[in-house]
C-alpha cells in the first residue's frame, strides 16, 4: 500500500511545498513553507500534486503533475506506435 501525500505550488509563488493537513471543511491547507507551518485557501493553491508512489531515477518522489505540461498531453489525430 502505497503513502497518501501531497504537495501543492501557491499562485504568486516558485516553490512546491509539503501538505501537512488538508481541511475539507474550511476550503484550506495547512503548508509547510519555509518560514513555517500556515494555512493557505484553496483559491490561493495553484496546483495540487498527489504523490503516485514511484520514484524517478535519482529516487524522487514523482507527484501526478510532476512531468506532465498541459499543453502537450492532449494530441488528436494521433496514434501510438510501439
Amino acid at each position: 500500500m502505497r503513502e497518501i501525500k501531497f504537495r501543492c505550488k501557491i499562485k504568486g509563488d516558485a516553490g512546491v511545498y509539503k501538505v501537512e493537513i488538508i481541511d475539507w471543511l474550511n476550503l484550506r491547507l495547512y503548508v509547510n513553507r519555509a518560514c513555517g507551518l500556515e494555512w493557505v485557501f484553496f483559491n490561493k493553491i495553484q496546483d495540487l500534486l498527489q504523490y503516485t508512489g514511484l520514484k524517478d531515477s535519482d529516487g524522487k518522489e514523482i507527484y501526478d503533475g510532476r512531468y506532465c505540461d498541459r499543453r502537450y498531453t492532449a494530441h488528436q489525430n494521433s496514434e501510438l506506435v510501439s
